[in-house]
C-alpha cells in the first residue's frame, strides 16, 4: 500500500524490477526442489488466468473530514494564494515563488490597494532539515524581492489551517511527480 501516487510508482518499480542473476542465485540451493514446487503451485493459485500480471501498490488515501470546510462561504474572500504542502524539497515551493514573483512583475497593481495580493506559504517542518527548507525559501523570497508579499505559516495547527482555507480565494498544489529532489538546498 502507498499514500500517494509517487510513493505507489516507486513502489510499483520495486515491485516490477527483475534481476535473472540474481533469480538464478536464489533458486542454486539445497531447498531448490521445495522452492520449485512452492513458487509453482503459488503463482497458478494466486494468479490464475493472469500468469503475466506484475504486482501493484495500492493507494489508500488517509481520511480527510471535509465537512467544516463545506461550510465555508465561498464570497468575501481575501486576495489570498494559500499553498498546503509540508516544508520539504520535493513539494517545490520555488517554483510557487518564482511564479508569484512573476505574477507581481506582470501585474504591478497586485502589490497594493484593494488589488493587493498575497502568497501564504502553510506547512509542516518535521527537522532540521525542512527548517533549513523554510529559511532557504525566505531567502530566495528575499532575492526575488517578493518578501513583503509573502508569509510562511509553520507547524500551525489544523484549525489555524481551516482559518486560512476559509480566507484563501486560491489554493496551490506542489507539482507532484514533475518535481525533482533538493530544490530547497
Amino acid at each position: 500500500m502507498a499514500n500517494s501516487s509517487w510513493t505507489k510508482n516507486r513502489v510499483d518499480a520495486i515491485l516490477s524490477h527483475s534481476d535473472p542473476v540474481m533469480n538464478v542465485m536464489h533458486f542454486l540451493n539445497p531447498l531448490f526442489i521445495l522452492r520449485l514446487f512452492a513458487t509453482t503451485f503459488k503463482s497458478k493459485k494466486l494468479h490464475a488466468g493472469s500468469a503475466s500480471k506484475k504486482p501493484e501498490a495500492n493507494i489508500v488515501y488517509p481520511p480527510c473530514d471535509t465537512h467544516e470546510m463545506a461550510q465555508f462561504p465561498l464570497d468575501e474572500r481575501e486576495r489570498i494564494i494559500l499553498s498546503i504542502a509540508q516544508f520539504r524539497p520535493e513539494k517545490d515551493h520555488p517554483a510557487q515563488l518564482r511564479a508569484f514573483a512573476q505574477l507581481l512583475a506582470d501585474h504591478p497593481t497586485y502589490t497594493s490597494g484593494s488589488s493587493s495580493v498575497q502568497l501564504f506559504l502553510l506547512g509542516g517542518a518535521r527537522n532540521a532539515d525542512d527548517h533549513a527548507c523554510v529559511q532557504s525559501l525566505r531567502d530566495l523570497a528575499e532575492k526575488l524581492k517578493i518578501t513583503p508579499y509573502v508569509q510562511f505559516i509553520v507547524n500551525a495547527s489544523y484549525p489555524e489551517m481551516l482559518g486560512w482555507l476559509a480566507m484563501a480565494s486560491i489554493g496551490l498544489r506542489h507539482g507532484g511527480g514533475r518535481t525533482f529532489w533538493n530544490q530547497c538546498r
